[in-house]
């Protein structure tokens, strides 16, 4: 991939300081320090064939003026914050185009003020042809089928599963795009695992996603930009906690394919506090609507008078799986779907509600009237 960016920056600078800090021939980067403390890391590609990488690293506790782009964490060994990754698709560009024009502060250098350009290219329509992706090494032994944006990987004997997953994405995705704001969107990989260990594998080296091992036996999907590594229902009896149903699993890949979404548009997707992400998911996803695990104790709580208070939501982890798309429901019944896509576009502190109404008193208190009232009749449609 070929993308321009930081056309004022003196390259030849980055890369010889890189050099002499034991950077990589070919993938030297640099440390650029903005005002606020935040850091952000530029990686160079020699001869731009290797196209560049940005990252934003928030909340940086030390951080060296040149650092190489490949010896290992960064994150974790020099900046002090969560591990590094290098923003190499063009999701990755326009997302952090949009927050840096969002941020109107001036970056600066050891040697000098600047103000960067960005050249974002448009992403990928949802029905067009994916861009090179990182890792395909590790999917050697997979077979691939795709059409309408979406890919899917799977090994010999899944073919029947493969389809179903591009076909169930492939319907989905525009519907859900729309619902969300988004006219196109990067092209999705599904890679489906046939066992345990092999999920376990690919979140951690193909996601880069830090997981137990092994995962729990719920844990049957991971997303992470526009890859997606799902257990096969084929490998359900022996490796998951699950039951195959199919159209739950249809749902489940439109769930994930809302994280992918929010992501993408968010301008700080670390900052999402989990209710608001698996409210939204569970929500557009419709597994509220159908299934029984996510419906149950809203509609228990409802029937009992027992209605959590949005602190509480906001708080515990029971609540937030259990209520977090009621509070979604709310926020688009009362403040409108336009609403629902500003948070999303625009919360960069995981302070949802305080972007919904500034009086929280009177929020609380339509929150419950609201729940009591028409969340019964909601769910019994």
């Amino acid at each position: 991939m070929h993308v321009e960016v930081l056309t004022e920056l003196d390259e030849k600078r980055i890369g010889s300081a890189a050099a002499t800090r034991g950077g990589v021939p070919g993938n030297q980067a640099a440390v650029i320090h903005l005002a606020s403390g935040t850091g952000l890391v530029v990686a160079v590609g020699a001869d731009r064939s290797e196209g560049v990488g940005l990252k934003v690293v928030p909340r940086i506790k030390r951080s060296p003026r040149v650092c190489p782009l490949r010896g290992g964490p960064i994150g974790r060994t020099q900046l002090g914050t969560r591990s590094w990754g290098c923003l190499r698709s063009r999701m990755d560009l326009r997302k952090f185009s949009r927050w840096l024009s969002s941020t109107k502060r001036r970056i600066w250098t050891s040697s000098g003020i600047f103000m960067p350009r960005i050249a974002s290219p448009m992403p990928v329509r949802a029905g067009g042809a994916s861009e090179e992706r990182q890792g395909t090494d590790m999917l050697e032994r997979y077979l691939s089928r795709g059409s309408d944006g979406v890919e899917v990987r799977f090994t010999v004997g899944d073919e029947a599963h493969a389809d179903l997953s591009r076909r169930a994405l492939g319907e989905s995705l525009p519907e859900l795009l729309e619902e969300l704001g988004l006219d196109e969107f990067p092209a999705i990989r599904v890679v489906l695992v046939p066992d345990r260990d092999e999920f376990d594998r690919l979140v951690r080296d193909l996601l880069q996603i830090e997981i137990e091992v092994p995962s729990h036996p719920a844990r049957i999907a991971q997303p992470q930009r526009t890859d997606m590594v799902v257990l096969s229902p084929s490998a359900y009896e022996e490796h998951s906690a699950f039951t195959y149903v199919q159209e739950e699993f249809e749902r489940l890949l439109i769930h994930e394919a809302v994280h992918m979404i929010e992501e993408y548009l968010s301008p700080n997707i670390e900052a999402s506090p989990r209710w608001w992400g698996e409210g939204l998911a569970v929500y557009f996803s419709e597994q509220w609507r159908h299934e029984d695990a996510f419906r149950t104790p809203a509609l228990d709580g409802t029937v009992a008078g027992e209605i959590p208070s949005l602190a509480q939501v906001e708080l515990e982890a029971k609540y937030a799986y259990d209520w977090g798309w009621a509070i979604v429901a709310f926020i688009e019944t009362r403040y409108g779907r336009e609403t629902i896509i500003r948070i999303v576009r625009e919360c960069a502190d995981g302070d949802v509600l305080a972007l919904v109404d500034g009086d929280r008193d009177r929020l609380e208190s339509m929150w419950h009237e609201w729940a009591q009232q028409e969340l019964p009749a909601m769910m019994a449609c």
